[in-house]
Formats: structure tokens, sequence, C-alpha cells
């Protein structure tokens, strides 16, 4: 009986791991839309990330900037950029599962950051 317990408990968590395995996550930029223009004298860029079906904790956000990883993952789907220079940028971000796996990838948005610059 216990034998048989232990399988079924088995099974069960071998279904679990498919059915995760099988989920098809999408990730879409939200915020801000292609092509938008922000003024930000600190160079702040805040990317709001929205993922279908909810992302798991246990789940990361890797944001792009011009192609380039920056930052470490985060687990917020608020995703802040500091100190980015003025100008044109392309944002993406990665859904990365626990196991390092890319889950989903965004569309890739463009960004006018515009700083005043004093002389």
């Amino acid at each position: 009986m216990i034998h048989t317990k232990h399988k079924l408990q088995k099974n069960k968590q071998d279904l679990e791991k498919v059915k995760k395995e099988a989920v098809k996550y999408q990730a879409e930029i939200v915020y801000p839309q292609d092509d938008t223009a922000i003024r930000s004298n600190e160079g702040t860029l805040e990317i709001n990330v929205k993922t279908t079906p909810e992302k798991e904790s246990t789940q990361l956000l890797q944001l792009y900037l011009d192609g380039q990883a920056l930052g470490s993952p985060q687990i917020s789907p608020t995703i802040r950029a500091l100190n980015v220079d003025r100008g044109t940028h392309q944002v993406q971000a990665h859904l990365i599962g626990e196991d390092g796996q890319v889950l989903a990838t965004t569309q890739i948005v463009t960004v006018h950051l515009q700083r005043i610059s004093i002389k």
C-alpha cells in the first residue's frame, strides 16, 4: 500500500511538471507604447510588462536596452532603467523560468528619452 501511495504521489508530481512545461507564456510591454517620447532629466525609464498567463513568483523578467541585458532579472512586472542616456533606445523584456530558460519575449519598443542638458 505504501509503495502504491508513493507511486501515485510521484505520478501527480510528474503531471504537475508536464502541465507547467506545457504552458505557453506571452509577454507584452504595455508601457511605454512604441515610438514614445519620454522626458526624464534623471534618465529613468519605467517599463511595465504584462504576462499571460500571469507569471509565477519563481519566474523573472530581464530587461534589455538596445539589445544588452540591463541589470539583474526582476520579480516585479515594473522594471526601471536608471541613468539612461538621452536619445532613441529600444527596450525588450524576456520572461525567464526558474531553470533559466526563456519562456516568452516581448515585442521591441522604441522610446525617445529626452533629458535637459545645461550649457
